[in-house]
Formats: C-alpha cells, sequence, structure tokens
C-alpha cells in the first residue's frame, strides 16, 4: 500500500492541527498484516496514549474516505520512541545532544553525542565530522548497556511474577468474588 503525497499532507496538516509533529508514516507488514504507522512527537513531554489516542481517532476518518476499501490496513499511531531512526535533517536537528550510532555507505560505525548538524554534514562529540551523503543508517540509542537492560528485564520479571501470584492466590480464595486484578468469577 502506497500512501500518496497528496495523503501524506493532509495527515501532516491534521496532526499538526492537533498540536503535535509529524515524525514519519510507515507502511509495514507485519504477520500477514498490513499496518499503517503514523509516528508523531510533542513539544512538551513526551507522548502519551491519550495522544496517540485522540490522533487515530482524528485520522480514521481521513483515512476512510482517502484509502480505498479493498486495501485492508491497521492503523497504530505511536511515538518514534527513544530509540529511533534518523531520516530527515529536522529528525537529526531534534535529536541534538542525544546519543547515536551512525552506519556509513563504506561500513564504517561511529557512535557519540551529536552536537551539531548542518546542511551537508553532522558533528559527532570529539570532532567527528560525517557527511550526510555518506550515512546508511542512524538512530538514537539510550546509552544503558544490556547488563543494565537484563536488570530491568530481570526486574520486570520478578514483579509481573508477584502480581500474577497475587491475582491467582486471590482467585483460588476468592472465587466467587471478582478479583481486583480482573481475574476471578463475578
Amino acid at each position: 500500500m502506497m500512501i500518496a503525497p497528496e495523503l501524506e499532507s493532509k495527515i501532516k496538516i491534521l496532526v499538526e492541527s492537533l498540536g503535535f509533529g509529524l515524525y514519519e508514516i510507515l507502511n509495514v507488514k507485519e504477520n500477514e498484516n498490513q499496518i499503517l504507522r503514523i509516528c508523531i512527537t510533542k513539544e512538551s513531554g513526551g507522548v502519551s496514549l491519550d495522544d496517540c489516542q485522540e490522533v487515530s481517532l482524528a485520522l480514521s476518518p481521513l483515512l476512510d474516505v482517502e484509502i480505498p476499501e479493498s486495501q485492508k490496513y491497521f492503523l497504530e499511531v505511536s511515538s518514534p520512541g527513544i530509540e529511533r531512526n534518523l531520516k530527515k535533517l529536522e529528525h537529526y536537528k531534534g535529536a541534538i545532544n542525544e546519543l547515536v550510532k551512525v552506519k556509513t555507505i563504506d561500513k564504517k560505525e561511529f557512535k557519540g553525542k551529536l552536537l551539531s548538524v548542518e546542511d551537508t554534514q553532522i558533528v559527532l562529540e570529539g570532532g567527528i565530522i560525517i557527511p550526510l551523503d555518506s550515512i546508511k543508517k542512524v538512530h538514537t540509542f539510550s546509552g544503558r548497556t544490556n547488563a543494565d537492560r537484563g536488570c530491568l528485564c530481570g526486574i520486570a520479571r520478578i514483579l509481573f511474577g508477584i502480581v500474577f501470584a497475587m491475582c491467582v492466590e486471590r482467585t483460588i480464595t476468592d472465587i466467587t468474588k471478582p478479583s481486583s486484578c480482573g481475574v476471578g468469577a463475578g
């Protein structure tokens, strides 16, 4: 499914009229499903679930009219995320002072804080200058190590296990009453 430039322009105008920025429009296929992913940004603070819902509800009527019924798709509205791809000059400018990982066409890799962006190049900490036309891919990253991520995942699994155990225990001991966890007969 291709999104015509005219439709992309209408989406951008609608998103901006709601007080958000349009980061990118992605058309992806996941598990045999066509997904139209609209990534939005917000000047003050991060994008919330309520923000995504607001944009989704506003876009649905437009897309229902503009995209033929024969083209089935799922609409997904989200933020671009902490670890996001940088494709446009405005993306680069919005990532100044963030950590980036750069892959060049000649397979070199650079990591560091993005200090500045010009029309033809970016500058990373340490005085590393990379021409934009030599970049294959750039994305921001959090700087957390795999050990940090593993630790956080472990904590999340422990907390989930405790909450799940509490729900199961409550359900087993009081099967006739609704559980505060949303489990149980009622």
